[in-house]
């Protein structure tokens, strides 16, 4: 399958990152649908089709971590990146019992972007596909940090405008 019948979620509540998401997203070959709080896109929830989400930790209305959260207790199974400007170790922690996948510091490379939502990707399709795990993913094991590269750097010479 190609990236472009894929879709990510973004969650952010800043209007310029979701921007910037979606335009990173659809350079990258995806569909990006953007959410500007997570009671947004707990409305909607039972009717998305992304492959994954990309959930900012700090949100608004409620926290990145307490949305997966709430996700998986309504029985939800998305794999989730967490992205987020601050670098703590407990945040890091929570994100990672949540089912994070990956955890980004803001602001990241397309690069990094990328590899994140194929880990998350492959994932998720090795968890759909088998049927005898609890859906639960393991973030032990696929959890990871990045380091700091600016996003509007990584979007030059990307798009066009």
């Amino acid at each position: 399958m190609s990236n472009q019948q894929k879709t990510i979620a973004v969650v952010d509540d800043d209007p310029e990152m979701r921007c910037a998401m979606r335009n990173l997203l659809s350079a990258l070959g995806y569909i990006g649908k953007t959410y500007d709080t997570a009671k947004t896109f707990l409305n909607c929830a039972s009717t998305c089709e992304a492959s994954c989400l990309v959930l900012d930790v700090q949100l608004g209305d409620i926290s990145g971590i307490e949305l997966a959260h709430r996700l998986a207790a309504d029985g939800f199974r998305f794999p989730i990146i967490f992205m987020t400007g601050l670098d703590d170790e407990i945040i890091r922690k929570q994100a990672a019992a949540a089912g994070g996948i990956a955890f980004l510091r803001k602001p990241f490379s397309a690069e990094t972007l990328a590899g994140a939502i194929t880990k998350a990707v492959d994932t998720g399709l090795r968890t759909a596909q088998s049927s005898s795990q609890s859906g639960r993913i393991n973030a032990d094991k696929v959890f990871s940090t990045h380091s700091p590269v600016r996003l509007d750097q990584s979007l030059s010479g990307r798009l066009s405008t």
